[in-house]
């Protein structure tokens, strides 16, 4: 017998190998409370999480899944309607299936019929419309209900027993198409988180990038400037050296202008000192000769002036020629 991990892992009835979701989370069909099915949900996934078997980890994933997608479209209303619908034309299909598979002898005994509603009834089909389907599935196939004998039971059976392999077969077709499913979702939204962290590292590059074009404007920008400064900067510094050149030319100039005053002052009281001697000789001359008359008199002062004048030329040679002048007046 094939190994029934829903059964082993969530306690589900034996006979159920393929539970649809509400069998899954364990509430009827008419089950309206969302807040039952959460609960329910709760407990599933709690029970689901304590178990630590490496040997389940693969279909404990799966069943993490298929917890929260029941529980996603058991409280959806839209979702739910969509799902029953979809859960009953499959479980219909399935059951008329089975019913080819035991009528085709064009017979279904009374056990087979038992049969083929148990076996509806495990899909979650209602008795009424079980009946319904093997009253069309009979007419369809032209086949007839006949009472069960030894021979026919045993025929019955064998077709029973391969009627169930089948469905068997079809279930774990099923169980593995739901699981591929719930991969290929998982693979989507792995695929989509992928795409939105290539986006963000897309984005995340573009903001440096453009940062870098920021920065790198900022950069010369601020090379511009500190050339503009170092261009006032040597202006200025020229500006200072011919400041200096001038105070320099300036310092000079007057230097050499005190010298000269200086020199003329030397030169003055030089003069000055031999008008004194010479006008002192000159009164001496002058006493010693008052006696000799006029004539003498003026003679000495003419010498006197002239001795003035000789004084003055030689310090200022441009006034000599004014002294001459003024002596051969006074002659």
């Amino acid at each position: 017998m094939a190994e029934n991990r829903f059964h082993e892992l969530l306690g589900l009835p034996e006979e159920v190998t393929d539970p649809d979701y509400y069998q899954l989370l364990g509430v009827v069909r008419t089950e309206k409370d969302a807040a039952l099915i959460e609960t329910r949900f709760k407990e599933r996934m709690t029970r689901v999480q304590h178990i630590e078997n490496p040997r389940h980890k693969e279909f404990l994933e799966f069943l993490k899944g298929e917890l929260k997608r029941a529980r996603g479209i058991l409280t959806d209303e839209a979702r739910r309607a969509a799902y029953d619908r979809e859960l009953s034309e499959e479980r219909v299909q399935e059951l008329r299936k089975v019913l080819s598979h035991m009528l085709v002898d064009g017979t279904l005994s009374s056990v087979a019929e038992i049969s083929v509603i148990t076996e509806g009834q495990n899909l979650g089909l209602e008795g009424t419309f079980i009946r319904q389907v093997v009253d069309e599935e009979l007419k369809r196939a032209g086949a007839r209900r006949v009472s069960a004998n030894t021979n026919g039971q045993e025929q019955q059976a064998a077709l029973n027993r391969k009627a169930q392999e089948v469905a068997r077969q079809e279930q774990q077709a099923r169980m593995a198409a739901r699981i591929a499913e719930q991969r290929a979702r998982m693979a989507e939204s792995q695929m989509k988180a992928a795409e939105v962290q290539v986006q963000a590292v897309a984005a995340k590059a573009r903001e440096l990038h453009n940062r870098a074009k920021i920065a790198e404007t900022d950069r010369r920008k601020a090379e511009q400037q500190v050339q503009a400064v170092a261009r006032k900067a040597r202006d200025a510094e020229a500006i200072a050296r011919k400041a200096v050149t001038r105070e320099h030319l300036a310092a000079a100039k007057v230097q050499m202008s005190e010298q000269e005053r200086k020199k003329l002052e030397e030169r003055f009281a030089e003069a000055e000192g031999k008008m004194q001697a010479f006008a002192e000789a000159a009164r001496e001359e002058a006493e010693a000769l008052r006696e000799h008359g006029l004539k003498w008199n003026r003679l000495a002062l003419c010498y006197a002036s002239l001795c003035a004048a000789l004084v003055a030329g030689a310090a200022l040679p441009s006034m000599a020629p004014g002294a001459a002048e003024s002596v051969r007046t006074r002659l």
